[in-house]
């Protein structure tokens, strides 16, 4: 016989691992190799034209901070900077780690989607600097607290907010590690508005509910500069926008040290830019087709790439082939 009913037997419904779970499992299936790789397709979806890494091991001040917990976030980080600014798109999409934009959207890789959750290998909290706004992600929750005192997943402040910028005066120690990173970027706390795109991932130094990687031997980073380092050339083919990666490091008390600089340059081929944007037209223009209407898409085109080192340069040419199978192969 069936048991007695009761009013709980109404309730029913599918339930969603909690974040730190959903994020261990991404872990899981991407290794901290892809991390370089992933931002640099975030970075190209923006619409950039250049990236920037920064490895700095440098140790920032720990007696004006947010939170007395944010203090071991101070220490050595990743940067990674691309003249691109953040889209309301992005805000949204960087807070719903478990959605990838990239449905909505088959010319993107998928704009801070599951791939860019690979940056958790190595940080507990990654920071975002764009236009008029720092954001912090703390999936953890473990130092920051709504209006009702609740622990929440992340923190925004406003660069243009009076109320803000008394916060960044009082806090200048936690701050800190956002002013003027690169010679060549303008300081967006100072201007009140950051033009382009700053993440920082400060490495994790204990184990956590996230990973039990850490990153207080600096071999290990640099061994990830070096994986990256291998075939950043050949990444940089497929890539419509992006021009430019450069990748730096820098000591403790010392300035950057430039490591290598990478260019897709286009002098051997003054029409590239207009054959990479008429590819684009051409793919924009065949997604919007019906599956049977689909015909073979393809295109091929020159391109030099440059590699610049501290020991000298490596020019290599290729033919970069697209093609894209029409009807039910796509």
């Amino acid at each position: 016989m069936d048991q007695e009913l009761d009013d709980s037997d109404h309730e029913f419904g599918v339930t969603v691992p909690p974040l730190v779970t959903y994020l261990k499992k991404i872990l899981r299936d991407y290794s901290d190799g892809q991390i370089f790789k992933e931002i640099l397709q975030n970075a190209e979806d923006a619409g950039a034209k250049r990236v920037k890494f920064l490895y700095d091991v440098r140790q920032y001040g720990t007696q004006t901070l947010f939170s007395e917990s944010l203090a071991q976030y101070q220490g050595p980080a990743l940067y990674a900077y691309n003249d691109a600014k953040f889209k309301p798109k992005d805000w949204a999409g960087i807070q719903k780690p478990a959605r990838s934009n990239k449905e909505k959207d088959p010319l993107k890789v998928g704009r801070f989607g599951i791939g860019f959750n690979s940056v958790y290998h190595i940080t507990d909290l990654p920071s975002i600097m764009s236009d008029r706004r720092i954001a912090y992600l703390d999936p953890l929750a473990k130092h920051f607290r709504n209006i009702d005192r609740l622990p929440q997943t992340g923190f925004r402040f406003h660069l243009q907010s009076s109320e803000d910028q008394n916060t960044f005066r009082a806090c200048k120690d936690q701050f800190r590690p956002y002013r003027q990173i690169f010679d060549d970027v303008e300081d967006g706390l100072c201007d009140g508005q950051f033009d382009g795109t700053l993440f920082r991932f400060p490495l994790r130094e204990t184990e956590s509910e996230l990973s039990n990687k850490v990153y207080t031997d600096e071999k290990k980073m640099d061994d990830l500069l070096d994986a990256f380092l291998v075939d950043a050339d050949v990444v940089m083919l497929f890539l419509r926008s992006l021009k430019e990666v450069e990748v730096m490091k820098r000591p403790a008390d010392q300035s950057s040290r430039f490591i290598v600089r990478v260019k897709a340059n286009v002098t051997f081929n003054e029409e590239l830019p207009i054959e990479q944007d008429h590819f684009t037209q051409q793919l924009v223009e065949y997604c919007s087709r019906s599956m049977a209407d689909r015909e073979d898409l393809h295109m091929s085109y020159d391109v030099k790439i440059c590699s610049e080192k501290v020991e000298g340069s490596k020019t290599t040419r290729w033919i970069v082939c697209h093609h894209i199978a029409g009807g039910g192969m796509s």
